[in-house]
């Protein structure tokens, strides 16, 4: 027989939902259920298990975090928390962090997960620890590191779209004192989304990343690990779905909201809404061209017991260049008293970033000091059509002396106390380039405040339950897109969030069940974003703070083993947020892309029937949304109804966790399903939707060896 099934049963050593994960969430080691802060971590097995190819797929399995676009930068949402700009200058509230380094360009982030260790998400404001700029939360990805003992893993993808993924890693000891791993991975696809008029594609990627390490331990007590990597993404890039909103057997009236939103109406050049596979563009050449690399050098140095002194010296260099069809069609648009015009922009940025930290930490307690320098040039945001745009020069300079301490009151309770002062100077030059003589200067240094106060009690041996008060800034900030007026660039202010959170974690019925839970809530203040004011008389879109909000919600992660074999993980997101603002359009709103209700999970079952020599299962996932408005100003023809993805995977693997092969499907019933969008309702009559990805199916085969 091909197969021989026997009902003996089997083991492997395939990730199992119920691990230990061990993080780095307070710059020290410890298992995620005994960190007292709102915290999601998966091992790289795990993710693998789960197919995550890409930093934003952890997104979907996370309650209250969404990953979303805006001008085609990616970006995380956390508990509601997230960038209103779409210009290359400006800095996420929610970071990212690549083995302790500061990304601080946007859309320079790394495209793909490579040899991942893990991944930790980070939920609520991180003021003290990793404060640069962290109002929302951050993603923190963490890469396999060389060990003294041999490992091998290669795999191969083929999939939708003509899709080939291939990555591999080797690594071990080159000596007694010297470790090394190399990782490389390519991923290519033809792309899923066509151009109805000549059948070009779209939403292709052509990605190639790659990582080398060398660990060495320069005396017994101190260690170096080098780190350099380098990455590329080309290709064409998503198009934009056009959302029209006149009637087309009638220009002069309004479409009822029912067809706008089912995509039965026209632009004001008469262009008809387009569909996530299917869309339109006049445009040859849609651009999504990033080149990266970088690399660090971190040193521990072990100076007795527990105390441990740790510098980490890093540097990114970012050369991206992006290019969009706002209109999403072939029709000139041509608003009242104007001439037709074709819009097509596109944006570019070159940025070097210089960061270094330095760190005592003991058994319960850690100091620092950080400094962060990025330099972006060639910042240039061009509407190609009109010769009109604006190129500008941006240095930021920040340092901030930290520390945090663990002290138990008793047996059983603990206080946290942390603190970060940060300093920091912004300068910018920016210029018009349909204008020569235009040139403005803006600039500022700002200094704050960030800790977190935190009570703890050891309830039991599996139980901790803690209460936190935290607060995070992100800095001030410029605008450098349709900047034509001096003045109109000039910085907002700093905005600052004070999160209230309790929380309980506990290990149950003979640890077979994990429960983290907490509830929040949030005074934010002086919230960032793209608005419209008077400046100089004249109306302009300026990058300013409109105002504060308040959000309360909750959220709990289960993952428990219901039998031999059957595990499962149920995450579970409730928030509510309301924006109080001077401005009308708006005051009283919801944040963006903050849906009330958040579902996730995934079941797993492993056969307990040897099968040729190994073990079969079966995982199914689902991610679930509620209702969400997809931009600050809540207009109800840009509300995203509530969608649910479901995805499936079988997997084969040999009892020694050797070999394996699988077969996936992602987004089974195709939903359709928008992740940020504009409005150009005033003068153009439409709206530009970024879609998510369609259904997407693959199979895998790979090995490890050990």
């Amino acid at each position: 027989m091909a197969a021989a099934v026997a009902l003996s049963c089997s083991t492997t050593a395939s990730a199992q939902l119920m691990d230990e994960i061990v993080v780095t969430a307070q710059k020290r080691t410890q298992d995620a259920q005994d960190v007292p802060v709102s915290i999601s971590a998966f091992s790289g097995e795990a993710m693998a298990q789960l197919g995550f190819q890409v930093p934003q797929s952890v997104a979907q399995q996370v309650p209250n975090v969404l990953f979303g676009e805006d001008g085609g930068l990616p970006q995380f949402n956390i508990r509601g928390v997230q960038l209103y700009d779409f210009g290359s200058g400006n800095e996420p509230p929610v970071g990212v962090y690549v083995d302790e380094i500061y990304m601080g360009t946007l859309g320079g982030h790394v495209s793909e997960l490579l040899d991942v260790e893990r991944v930790e998400v980070l939920r609520g404001p991180q003021g003290t620890l990793f404060g640069r700029n962290t109002t929302g939360g951050l993603v923190h990805i963490i890469s396999r590191k060389p060990t003294n003992a041999f490992s091998a893993s290669t795999s191969l993808q083929y999939g939708a779209y003509d899709q080939v993924i291939a990555e591999g890693a080797v690594g071990g000891p080159l000596s007694d004192t010297v470790r090394a791993r190399i990782a490389l991975k390519y991923n290519r696809d033809d792309g899923w989304q066509k151009n109805i008029y000549n059948g070009q594609r779209f939403a292709s990627k052509k990605a190639f990343v790659g990582r080398a390490q060398v660990e060495v331990d320069i005396t017994p007590d101190v260690t170096g690990l080098f780190n350099f990597h380098a990455s590329t993404l080309g290709g064409e890039a998503k198009n934009l779905g056009l959302l029209g909103r006149l009637d087309p057997a009638n220009m002069a009236q309004e479409c009822a909201l029912a067809d706008i939103r089912a995509r039965r109406c026209v632009s004001g050049a008469g262009s008809p809404s387009t569909s996530p596979k299917r869309t339109a563009t006049d445009i040859p050449h849609l651009a999504q061209d990033v080149d990266a690399h970088g690399g660090f050098a971190k040193f521990d140095w072990r100076i007795n017991g527990d105390v441990t002194l740790t510098s980490i010296t890093g540097y990114e260099y970012t050369s991206r260049f992006y290019s969009q069809d706002p209109d999403a069609s072939i029709s000139p648009l041509a608003p009242e008293n104007l001439l037709p015009i074709n819009l097509y922009n596109s944006q570019a940025v070159k940025a070097k970033q210089l960061t270094q930290e330095l760190r005592l930490a003991g058994k319960n307690w850690v100091v620092g000091a950080f400094y962060f320098d990025d330099k972006k040039r060639d910042l240039d945001f061009d509407l190609v059509a009109l010769g009109d745009g604006n190129r500008a020069r941006l240095d930021t300079r920040s340092w901030a002396i930290f520390g945090q301490i663990d002290q138990h009151i008793s047996d059983s309770v603990y206080v946290t106390a942390g603190a970060r002062y940060t300093w920091e100077k912004k300068d910018l030059q920016i210029t018009d380039i349909s204008n020569p003589a235009f040139f403005d200067a803006e600039g500022f240094d700002t200094g704050a405040l960030t800790w977190r106060l935190g009570l703890n009690w050891e309830a039991g041996r599996d139980t901790l339950v803690f209460a936190n008060v935290s607060k995070g800034f992100k800095s001030g900030a410029f605008q450098t897109s349709f900047v034509d007026v001096i003045g109109q660039a000039a910085p907002s202010k700093a905005e600052t969030l004070i999160s209230y959170e309790a929380g309980v974690k506990s290990d149950l019925f003979n640890r077979d069940l994990k429960v983290s839970a907490s509830t929040f809530y949030y005074d934010y203040r002086d919230l960032q974003m793209l608005t419209v004011t008077n400046v100089g008389n004249q109306l302009l879109q300026i990058l300013d703070n409109i105002g504060d909000a308040r959000t309360f919600g909750a959220e709990a992660d289960f993952t428990w083993r219901a039998a031999e074999g059957l595990e499962g993980r149920l995450g579970i997101g409730y928030i509510d947020t309301k924006i109080n603002s001077p401005l009308p359009q708006f005051d009283g709103k919801e944040t963006a892309r903050a849906p009330k209700l958040t579902l996730n999970g995934l079941v797993r079952y492993t056969a307990p029937w040897d099968i040729s020599g190994g073990q079969l299962s079966l995982q199914g996932t689902f991610t679930h949304m509620g209702d969400h408005f997809l931009t600050p100003q809540n207009q109800p023809y840009l509300k995203q109804k509530a969608y649910t993805l479901l995805g499936s995977r079988v997997r084969w693997q040999d009892k020694d966790d050797r070999y394996f092969v699988e077969a996936f499907v992602d987004n089974i019933t195709d939903k359709e399903y928008a992740v940020g969008a504009f409005d150009l309702s005033a003068p153009f009559q439409f709206s530009g939707v970024f879609w998510g990805t369609p259904r997407l199916w693959g199979l895998r085969i790979g090995a490890n060896f050990d």
